[in-house]
């Protein structure tokens, strides 16, 4: 099974929704219409927030352990469940929690569908009516805001139910891993000196038994230049402004994002540097943003030739005058743009989607809309669309490689629930499936006898006596 797929623990009971009645523990609201038999529509009692921040000086090291047992107090205390990361060069994470709309904040949703209730109750939040609102009684991301002095980038979406299964907080090296650590000769650092580089130092990440990460620098320079977003990066694009640059003839635009993601939806005019995790996008522009004329390159550890990559550009697209970037809500392209810089020529400008895909669709309506498909998001809504609502092409993930499925993909011959789909049927041995099938047998039974299958170990989990009362049900 290729590595590349996206490999998180299994969070949830991903049983088909169609067949067993259930959608995770989401409700439906029916909202008031001039008839009796309206359809419901879901609802929207929990809000997605999804952050980063790249800061400026960095967080001292000896802080993190603080910092991360703050941010796991505030979150626990909001019923919040989801993951952050949290490094010297900032935060970034998303995160699931109950949302209350305060009557005086929740009169400024479109009422034609909302029935708003006194301030202690939910009110009613359905499809049609849901906006964006940053100041709005939201007390956690109120928290959240100034512990980062009010700075954070956020996305907020809706979702009817967890979207996470438990809360993880993580300190790392990177709070989005690129294994970057520069690579021009003679760049210019943050005071506009000159700063003799060497090639990109290699690491090796793995998380030791708190979660933390360990990181092992093997550097063949005395000295690099690490990726520094928050000193530099390219200019930011608003969502409204963005359709230009992706018309642009003299534009290259490029996602940034992997190849199982794109393969679900991507701007139109867009390169797919079919890139199967963000850690090998930067050999991607050294081939094509620094040798974009098409000659070969030469590997930095062996020495040998890199002739007629699959993944190089075609020269007339290698040599366009400006660059723009895009990810899921961001932070990859903020990244990305601040290593470009290291390699192109300064005569290049450098842009990025500020607030993402995400933003775009939140921002920019369908019908002028250049881009095709769904987003994908890394929980269990697997995809989301226009208003940033919950995709209804793409709702599950295969169990064995976590690819996005389609509804389509659910009905094919080759797709096994809980075991295997078309991507990687093909490529999973007995032994694996054999596994997974034990597996989806137990979530299967978890859900009959009304229990968790996987829950957070620092909630409470349910005792012997309620898992009697369940089965007993």
């Amino acid at each position: 099974m290729p590595s590349s797929w996206p490999q998180p623990a299994v969070l949830e009971n991903l049983l088909n929704a169609d067949n067993l009645g259930t959608k995770n523990g989401g409700k439906t609201a029916t909202t008031p219409t001039d008839g009796d038999d309206a359809p419901s529509s879901p609802l929207y009692d929990h809000r997605v927030l999804a952050l980063y921040k790249f800061v400026s000086p960095k967080i001292p090291k000896e802080s993190l352990p603080a910092l991360k047992a703050e941010l796991e107090t505030i979150c626990r205390q909001h019923l919040a469940r989801g993951t952050f990361l949290i490094a010297e060069e900032g935060i970034n994470g998303t995160i699931c929690y109950p949302f209350r709309h305060k009557a005086a904040a929740a009169t400024a949703i479109s009422t034609a569908t909302t029935a708003v209730v006194d301030e202690d109750s939910l009110a009613t939040v359905t499809q049609e009516s849901i906006v964006e609102r940053k100041e709005d009684g939201d007390e956690l991301l109120s928290l959240l805001q100034a512990k980062f002095d009010g700075s954070l980038r956020i996305r907020i979406s809706p979702a009817d139910r967890p979207v996470f299964a438990r809360l993880k907080i993580k300190i790392k090296s990177e709070i989005v891993t690129m294994h970057w650590q520069g690579d021009k000769q003679n760049s210019k650092n943050s005071d506009g000196g000159a700063e003799e580089t060497t090639a990109p130092c290699s690491t090796r990440s793995q998380d030791d038994k708190n979660g933390n990460d360990k990181t092992t620098n093997i550097c063949s320079g005395s000295s690099c230049v690490p990726c520094r977003p928050s000193e530099r990066n390219g200019e930011y694009v608003k969502p409204r402004d963005w359709n230009k640059l992706l018309l642009d003839p003299e534009t290259l635009v490029i996602d940034t994002r992997n190849e199982y993601e794109i393969d679900i939806g991507t701007f139109r005019n867009a390169v797919n540097p079919h890139t199967q995790s963000f850690i090998e996008f930067p050999d991607w522009m050294k081939q094509n943003l620094v040798d974009g004329n098409g000659n070969d390159t030469v590997d930095e550890k062996d020495g040998n030739v890199n002739s007629n990559s699959s993944n190089k550009m075609d020269d007339a697209s290698a040599k366009k005058r400006k660059i723009a970037m895009f990810c899921t809500g961001g932070i990859r392209c903020e990244k990305a743009t601040n290593a470009a810089m290291q390699l192109i020529p300064k005569d290049v400008s450098v842009y990025h989607l500020e607030g993402g895909i995400l933003a775009y669709l939140d921002e920019v309506s369908e019908k002028e809309s250049l881009f095709d498909g769904d987003c994908y998001v890394f929980d269990q809504r697997v995809a989301v669309t226009y208003e940033n609502l919950p995709s209804t092409n793409f709702r599950q993930k295969c169990h064995g490689c976590r690819h996005p499925l389609s509804n389509k993909d659910l009905e094919r011959d080759d797709y096994h629930h809980g075991i295997s789909c078309r991507y990687c049927a093909d490529k999973l041995t007995d032994q694996q499936k054999s596994r997974f099938a034990q597996r989806q047998h137990q979530m299967e039974l978890a859900l009959k006898e009304g229990r968790q299958h996987i829950y957070d170990p620092k909630e409470e989990a349910p005792t012997e006596n309620e898992k009697k009362k369940s089965r007993q049900r």
